[in-house]
């Protein structure tokens, strides 16, 4: 019986859900020192993350994304530039892993020509 190799979604959920179990942790010990020494400051509740679990995000099939870049070339005006402007902001998304904000931040500046390489300059970090 093979395993599959972990995908993006499933260790971001891993990160998130040690993240939390340390909060609780380090909570639970701040607590405890309380006993010993009175001087011992315990964060408040919630500084570590919420405790609830966030949701998985939804990973579109590639017919999905198909009919989806399908549908977008379907939008009105038909002679217009928006069908055309969906259709590839979706398979820019799709192909690439970029945030919507990354991909409405990139100028023509960022595209370099010579290779398929996209210099990423808005970040949700940045």
């Amino acid at each position: 019986m093979s395993s599959q190799p972990p995908t993006m979604v499933s260790l971001v959920g891993q990160y998130l859900t040690h993240r939390r179990m340390l909060g609780a942790q380090l909570l639970r010990q701040g607590e405890q020192l309380l006993d010993f020494d009175s001087a011992t400051q315990v964060p408040p509740a919630g500084l570590m993350g919420s405790p609830r679990h966030r949701s998985t995000p939804y990973v579109y099939s590639d017919q999905e994304i198909r009919d989806l870049i399908h549908a977008a070339r379907q939008l009105n005006p038909p002679e217009g530039l928006r069908p055309w402007t969906y259709a590839t902001l979706f398979g820019l998304l799709s192909c690439t892993g970029l945030r919507i904000s990354e991909a409405l931040a990139l100028v023509e500046a960022d595209v370099d020509r010579r290779g398929p390489i996209i210099r990423i300059v808005e970040t949700k970090f940045r």
